[in-house]
């Protein structure tokens, strides 16, 4: 194990070094050298992130009392830290939404669905990464930095603030038109509602319809076709969004019900008078 004397060791270079790979030895089809430093072990492991944010840390090079030479990571590239948080290769995606300041992940066992995920668990994400550095380098590099000073969740959090802007996704990430959708998101039953909506629902100046109507006929709809029912706060945003494309109707706030109470609804579009037959409902 690298001897952690402080007081002995003299730094005699900084430098922000890759991995890179010996020409000779890839000429020659000859296995890759390993990694000699925290930055080259990561940037070994993750050389696009390095290569679009930088290299994972500064370090110096310092040689001791016996003239042996070790490299120390000094400082963390937040930036490059909170890239590897989201590893396509792996088909683990992470992207903040800045919708409800939610970090989602993409879930392979739920058919790439996307579930929540806590900014703990990403800490937790980015210490095992450096405890890991940490465990394969353990005979060429001071360790306290990896193993103590980078882990500690004051320094973890700043990578996960880095992450919520670069990893920042918007409403249409999660959009109706989107191939991406959360697990039980809104977006998961954008299909149906869209039917429901141009089977059911018709443009009619004479007419208005409640949420509270629109969302008892879609119940019904949903009940006859046997389709997992939508939450209610959920049905309401969903329906605003569709109709607003459908018809260009915003949600409004004064649309009378039967008793003449004002609430919220739409003015202009209506329920048909005649519904369809659920196998017509279904196949569009």
């Amino acid at each position: 194990m690298a001897q952690e004397q402080p007081e002995l060791l003299i730094p005699i270079r900084w430098q922000l070094k890759h991995y890179e790979v010996d020409p000779w030895m890839l000429k020659n089809q000859a296995p890759p050298l390993p990694p000699k430093t925290p930055a080259e072990w990561f940037s070994k492991k993750w050389p696009k992130p390095a290569s679009d944010y930088g290299c994972p840390f500064l370090e110096t090079t310092c040689t001791d009392e016996y003239g042996f030479q070790t490299t120390n990571p000094i400082a963390l590239n937040e930036l490059f830290f909170a890239s590897i948080l989201s590893d396509d290769r792996l088909g683990h995606k992470v992207v903040f939404y800045t919708h409800d300041e939610q970090f989602y992940f993409r879930d392979v066992r739920e058919n790439g669905a996307f579930k929540p995920t806590t900014e703990a668990k990403l800490r937790i994400l980015i210490s095992r990464y450096l405890l890991s550095c940490a465990e394969e380098l353990v005979d060429s590099t001071p360790l306290f930095n990896l193993f103590v000073r980078f882990r500690k969740e004051e320094e973890l959090q700043k990578v996960v603030n880095a992450a919520k802007s670069l990893l920042a996704v918007d409403r249409s990430f999660f959009g109706l038109d989107s191939p991406y959708a959360r697990a039980e998101g809104v977006e998961a039953h954008g299909k149906a509602a869209r039917t429901f909506i141009q089977v059911f629902i018709e443009m009619n100046s004479q007419k208005s319809l409640t949420v509270t109507d629109s969302y008892t006929s879609f119940r019904e709809y949903c009940m006859k076709n046997g389709l997992v029912m939508v939450d209610r706060r959920l049905f309401e945003d969903l329906v605003a969004e569709l109709i607003y494309k459908e018809f260009g109707l915003r949600l409004r706030h004064d649309v009378p019900n039967l008793l003449g109470k004002q609430q919220r609804g739409w003015r202009g579009v209506g329920l048909r008078e005649i519904e369809p037959e659920p196998a017509l409902a279904m196949a569009n």
